[in-house]
């Protein structure tokens, strides 16, 4: 019961006047919109990246948000939640990229010490005529294309599976490295 009543008050909307305001409709940009910005300027993703490494994601955000109040071709509409996500799958793929391409070196430093025959296949085709097998896929193919595909792509919107990041690790954990002390002894 409201105090200012007797009876209990039931709100609807017999009360409101009937005023239809025009809907201000905000235009949000899409994540798209920000990784093209971060691609439209060689000087802002290069300082975008040195803020990544040396781990300040905050100073990457004031660049980027900088870069876009300043740009006059981009749309003015952006957000300080969207210059975050934006970083935010920016510096992802970023060290997703970095971690496949040391793998692919570290693939190719163990086949240049133990020898490429003893590479690995990742797949394996055979015939259904014979037992031989038609078709190798080698490891080091697999994850040079993945790189590829993350390095090659123009829209950055890029990210493997879950199961490619699996299988990548698996090959990471058959290719690696002796550990060695400082006088070169295997530990």
């Amino acid at each position: 019961m409201n105090r200012y009543h007797k009876r209990g008050y039931v709100y609807n909307n017999q009360h409101k006047a009937n005023i239809v305001k025009p809907k201000r409709e905000r235009k949000t940009l899409e994540l798209t919109d920000y990784l093209f910005a971060i691609n439209s300027s060689e000087e802002v993703k290069e300082g975008i990246e040195e803020c990544l490494v040396e781990g300040s994601k905050i100073n990457a955000i004031k660049i980027l948000k900088t870069y876009m109040e300043e740009n006059e071709e981009l749309p003015t509409h952006h957000s300080l939640r969207g210059c975050k996500d934006a970083i935010d799958f920016y510096a992802l793929r970023y060290t997703l990229t970095k971690k496949i391409k040391w793998c692919r070196d570290m693939i190719e430093v163990y086949c240049n010490a133990n020898g490429y025959g003893k590479m690995k296949n990742y797949k394996k085709v055979k015939s259904k005529k014979d037992a031989r097998y038609m078709w190798h896929y080698t490891d080091w193919e697999f994850v040079d294309d993945q790189y590829g595909f993350m390095v090659n792509d123009k829209k950055s919107v890029h990210m493997p599976a879950k199961q490619v990041l699996k299988d990548i690790n698996d090959i990471h954990k058959k290719y690696k490295l002796p550990r060695y002390n400082k006088k070169g002894e295997y530990i």
